[in-house]
């Protein structure tokens, strides 16, 4: 304060970028945050590396009485940062993100690039705990969309579902998310988790969920045109797909057709294929 009084420059920043504003707001000096903003300094400046200004701090670590301050004093709550996220990504309290969104911060927001909402940042959590478990209630309680799409057209359960956390699928899809929602290559969370997960659980639990067996894709990771299912993918793929024989006594039980056009086994004449099938009490001609 001596300082501030005594004419220092106060527009000075160091390295990154970071001004007085920035400085006072870390170390919560709100007595030096208000006279420095008295003196013409910018409460919405961002750093020059991240973006992030004063309130992108004061939020992410939980201080809540200097993003009280710098709210009252007109702290922008749309800024977003170098990835264009805004500050309720960075929340990590309840309260935090209930004074965040009293002053307009978007429970459906997305970042500029990827549209990823934070229930989507939440799903993909790892590890999944109670914490997190918590927050998704409190997002979908405050009306988060279950289903929102990011910029590939992925939702929270799709997120979820990478991500290896059963517990956060079931909470979704509890909440009524679509077992059935497509990306926009055409693949639903049952194709994805038959293609890279070996987590027989998840399978499971789509397919009580309501995931159809039957759904397929024209769409192929390597550009192919060829419909694909999620028993072909587990068919043509072990390598990557989830246990083999038991994946596909559980797709099968739960409505799979091979005669369906994307279930063109026969056309296959892999011999594993045929002994896998064998098995587990199906047959290829």
């Amino acid at each position: 304060m001596f300082l501030v009084e005594q004419g220092a420059n106060l527009h000075i920043q160091n390295q990154g970028g970071f001004t007085l504003v920035h400085s006072a707001a870390s170390n919560g000096m709100v007595d030096v945050l208000k006279a420095v903003l008295a003196r013409g300094l910018d409460i919405n400046a961002l750093d020059w590396n991240w973006r992030w200004s004063a309130l992108h701090r004061a939020s992410s670590v939980g201080d809540m009485h200097m993003a009280e301050t710098l709210l009252a004093l007109g702290a922008d709550v749309q800024v977003r940062n170098k990835a264009g996220v805004k500050f309720l990504c960075f929340a990590r309290t309840e309260p935090m993100m209930r004074l965040l969104m009293a002053h307009g911060a978007d429970v459906n927001y997305y970042s500029n690039k990827s549209k990823v909402t934070q229930l989507h940042t939440l799903a993909f959590s790892n590890p999944f705990g109670d914490k997190e478990r918590h927050f998704i209630e409190f997002l979908l309680k405050l009306g988060a969309d279950v289903d929102a799409l990011a910029e590939d057209g992925k939702t929270p359960l799709r997120f979820a579902a990478t991500a290896a956390q059963p517990d956060a699928m079931q909470l979704l899809l509890a909440a009524g998310a679509d077992p059935n929602k497509r990306d926009y290559n055409g693949w639903t969370p049952l194709m994805h988790v038959c293609q890279y997960s070996r987590d027989i659980n998840r399978i499971r639990l789509l397919l009580e969920a309501g995931a159809n067996p039957n759904a397929s894709s024209m769409t192929w990771i390597s550009g192919g045109s060829a419909p694909i299912s999620p028993l072909l993918i587990v068919a043509r793929f072990p390598d990557r797909a989830c246990n083999k024989s038991e994946a596909m006594k559980l797709l099968l039980e739960a409505g799979a057709d091979m005669r369906h056009e994307a279930n063109r086994l026969y056309e296959y004449k892999k011999a594993q294929i045929k002994l896998v099938l064998r098995g587990i009490g199906y047959t290829v001609a």
